[in-house]
């Protein structure tokens, strides 16, 4: 049996029986690639996926799922021009104060309405001013959230108010959402007058009924009386019997019900106009809003609305309609039925509008596309570390022979890195890794069939391959393209005569003389050719949505801004924060709690580096190889080593070293190989050291996969919460920052845009806190009284140091209605899919808050 394994094919059976039991295991764990529990910055790529199967490289903010609102209050008043209001929160104003309102204020005939009042009202004191000659005026420090503005006008004797609710961002960023404007003409010119009938139980005659004062007259046996022309738009009428107020009477005039008169008989009166309202909806980016929903009520309790009915595509709604002179409300409602955005996605610039990008490399999400398509993505994994172990095992084969290539494949697929990112199923490093060294594989076979064979079909073929999956391994993950120079040289260093080190420019003179150089050449052109194959619309992709072919979707923030400025991150922009001594040498209080993490990484790769130096030394007689080699570990190295923060967070953050484990494997196989082979004991020294390496990655990947299991099988670990009041929470914060709380009674003070709500202590009422839905659909109401289980941790809003954070829908219970009333059950948890549904609208499983923030410049 083992003469049997001293021979290749049934070694590499072995290898490839271990790989499929491997498999087997990780293919049978109870998770998929939609199931939380990945790291949060990638679960973005299966959604993506399925978008990009339907035709959707981009998301237009038009179809992603939404439930957006806006309120605004109308002054309907005939005589005086209503008001045009328009506002600009500036939170990036160069004047160096946060948040900033700037207010146009013009009558509708356009006149600027100077010496109009603008008002934001606090509860400690309100913010106001005057606008100046130009209708202009602005105010600092505004409230976060929805405050209201209110704007009060005059002119020529009358006045006229407007009201609407503000969106204030959160530092430099606004929350996505819907702006009306209503635009009121008048078709009638009328004035109150008629007849008026007064319905009183009992006797109805001889009542007096005056107007502004002004006796009338008296009603007849109907209690009915003939007013005529009152030549007046408003007014307040008076019912009286001999000098004594009539209260309760209902008053008609010209049949339109007036209501009841008071305690005091009087009872106001306003003309009836014809108005035609012309509604303009935009989103918070001025992109018209089609198919919205337009309602109008009384700016009274319990008043009903009426659907005016719904927006255009061109975002406005005209109608006539009678309404009696004074304030109205104007809300609408826009719904989208379409996709959930992809969990960290983007947003950038196209053909005119805003729209969802994925935020990182486009590569995942469309390799994945084939293997949705047959249903097979749950071996995506799978064939990532096939295609990995193939390539090392190919390219030691060719430098050190089958039995090194052997080893080198145990170390590449023992490593904790890989391990993990295998299981893990997706993670673009991997994917990376797992093109881009096939890629190099197949340009060395290109480069050592060209000595024999010089520029043939075959050849050129093979390098063309060889850069058509190098660039798919920078699709998959930017800093890919820093190790392109290693087939480049390898090519080169191959073709080189060989010699001493001190004849390198003579022997470099010959290599580059014709036709010497022509071979080569023509192979470094095909695989030039096949890295633009992907290159050029990888370029187009990102100058399309990201503003130049060297941008990319790091430049679309993760917390979903637009940025107002012109930073745009490239693949070179992996700067360091600090320098490698302040981060790893000098180190303070942050890099010793860190010690654990770099002690993680020495255990997963430190022992295949150390074994490697001897490996190293080996491949002095295959310089092609450890020139490209040298430059795959350094280039990558170089990139990372510089990142405080990859070592700084969790151990899965190690996964950008991942382009360390298959040569690292390589020269490790090969030094272990130089080892057994020079040293009394080297056998037993080589075994030692082969162990050691596959039980430190195998040690290093449990420690991580224990923790992953508990979160796809019962989701993130939760902590037990703390009983809380509002009270404890805002006295105190510091006691219960970073803790899971329950508050057993809170009320709802007001609703802060669709994302957020204050809460309030029903007994110390002074004592409020900011509940933070995130992405969970809540249905709340002001005065309503709730409990819920939610994390307290520190805010980043200008209004408040800590919040809430609500981590499900479920974790939030209605005890009490505004009006006390008992709650509907289940009032606050979303619509669910039909049952069956896999692919299209509101068929992806990570999504984002539907409220979504957007930085404005």
């Amino acid at each position: 049996m083992i003469e049997r394994l001293d021979r290749e094919r049934p070694a590499l059976a072995l290898l490839l029986v271990a790989f499929l039991l491997l498999s087997g295991w990780m293919l049978s764990q109870p998770h998929d690639l939609t199931t939380a529990g990945h790291l949060k910055d990638e679960e973005g790529y299966y959604p993506w996926a399925e978008l990009y199967l339907d035709s959707h490289w981009s998301l237009p903010l038009q179809m992603a799922n939404g439930d957006y609102r806006d309120e605004e209050v109308l002054t309907v008043e005939s005589g005086l021009p209503p008001l045009q209001v328009t506002w600009e929160v500036l939170a990036l104003d160069p004047d160096g104060r946060m948040d900033d309102l700037v207010v146009s204020v013009a009558f509708n005939d356009g006149a600027p309405a100077a010496n109009a009042t603008v008002r934001i009202p606090r509860p400690q004191g309100a913010l106001e001013t005057t606008t100046d000659a130009d209708g202009s005026a602005e105010l600092w420090g505004l409230p976060a959230g929805n405050p209201p503005l209110e704007v009060r006008a005059s002119r020529d004797g009358s006045s006229v108010v407007y009201r609407t609710l503000l969106d204030v961002p959160l530092g430099n960023a606004a929350r996505y959402g819907i702006t009306s404007l209503t635009n009121i003409e008048f078709l009638s010119d009328r004035t109150l007058g008629g007849l008026l009938e007064v319905q009183l139980p009992g006797d109805r005659e001889g009542l007096t009924v005056r107007f502004n004062g002004q006796v009338r007259g008296e009603t007849d046996a109907q209690g009915r009386l003939e007013l005529g022309d009152l030549r007046a738009k408003h007014g307040t009428l008076r019912v009286e019997r001999d000098g004594t107020a009539v209260g309760g009477a209902t008053l008609l005039l010209d049949g339109r019900e007036l209501g009841q008169t008071n305690a005091q008989g009087q009872r106001t009166a306003a003309v009836v106009e014809q108005v035609r309202l012309t509604i303009t909806l935009r989103d918070i980016l001025g992109v018209p809003i089609g198919d919205a929903s337009v309602e109008l009520a009384r700016r009274e309790p319990d008043a009903p609305s009426e659907l005016l009915g719904v927006t255009a595509a061109s975002g406005t709604l005209v109608v006539e309609r009678e309404l009696e002179l004074g304030e109205y409300q104007l809300e609408t409602h826009w719904v989208i039925d379409g996709y959930d955005p992809p969990l960290m996605s983007g947003i950038a610039e196209g053909e005119g509008e805003y729209h969802y990008v994925n935020h990182w490399p486009p590569g995942p999400s469309a390799a994945l596309m084939p293997l949705i398509l047959i249903g097979a993505e749950e071996l995506f994994g799978t064939l990532l570390a096939l295609m990995a172990c193939a390539a090392t095992y190919g390219l030691a084969r060719r430098w050190f022979g089958w039995r090194i290539a052997w080893l080198a494949t145990a170390f590449t697929l023992a490593n904790a890195t890989v391990l993990l990112l295998w299981f893990g199923q997706w993670m673009g490093d991997l994917a990376a890794v797992s093109f881009a060294l096939p890629g190099l594989w197949l340009v060395v076979e290109a480069a050592h069939r060209g000595r024999r064979e010089g520029a043939s079909r075959a050849v050129l073929l093979l390098a063309l391959a060889g850069g058509v999956l190098f660039g798919l391994g920078v699709t998959m993950r930017y800093t890919t393209v820093v190790m392109c120079g290693a087939p480049y040289l390898y090519i080169g260093w191959l073709n080189l005569p060989a010699g001493r080190t001190r004849d390198f420019l003579q022997r470099l003179r010959t290599a580059l003389a014709w036709p010497a150089v022509r071979d080569p050449l023509l192979q470094a052109g095909a695989l030039t050719v096949g890295l633009l194959l992907v290159g050029i619309p990888l370029a187009a992709y990102n100058a399309h949505y990201f503003g130049g072919p060297f941008n990319s979707g790091y430049q679309s923030r993760n917390l979903l801004e637009v940025s107002g400025d012109s930073d745009n991150l490239t693949v070179e922009t992996h700067e360091a924060s600090q320098s490698m001594w302040e981060g790893y040498v000098a180190l303070g209080e942050q890099e010793r709690e860190n010690l654990p993490q770099v002690a993680k990484f020495v255990a997963v790769f430190f022992p295949a580096l150390l074994c490697a130096l001897p490996g190293a030394w080996a491949l002095r007689r295959q310089p092609a190889a450890g020139v490209a080699l040298g430059w795959w570990l350094g280039s990558i190295s170089a990139i990372y080593l510089t990142q405080g923060w990859v070592l700084a967070n969790t151990f899965t953050d190690i996964r950008y070293y991942l382009p360390l484990a298959p040569p690292a494997g390589i020269l490790a196989a090969a030094g272990l190989a130089r080892i057994s082979g020079s040293l009394e004991l080297g056998k037993w020294l080589a075994l030692a050291a082969a162990a050691l390496i596959v039980a430190s990655g195998a040690t290093a990947f449990l420690d991580v996969e224990a923790e992953l299991q508990q979160r796809w099988t019962s989701g993130p670990q939760q902590q037990p919460a703390t009983e809380v009041t509002i009270f404890q929470l805002d006295t105190m914060p510091e006691q219960f920052l970073n803790r899971r709380v329950h508050v057993g009674a809170a009320e709802v003070v007001e609703l802060r845009g669709s994302g957020a709500a204050l809460l309030r202590d029903p007994v110390e009422h002074n004592a409020t806190v900011m509940l933070v839905f995130g992405q969970h659909s809540v249905a709340l109401e002001p005065g309503e009284r709730i409990s819920l289980f939610a994390q307290f941790r520190a805010d980043q809003h200008p209004e408040n140091d800590f919040a809430l954070f609500l981590q499900s829908a479920n974790d939030l219970e209605h005890l009490q209605g505004p009006n006390g009333e008992q709650p509907l059950a289940q009032q606050h948890q979303p619509p669910q899919p039909p049952p069956g549904q896999t692919r299209g609208p509101k068929s992806l499983d990570r999504s984002l808050p539907q409220s979504t923030l957007i930085s404005q410049s």
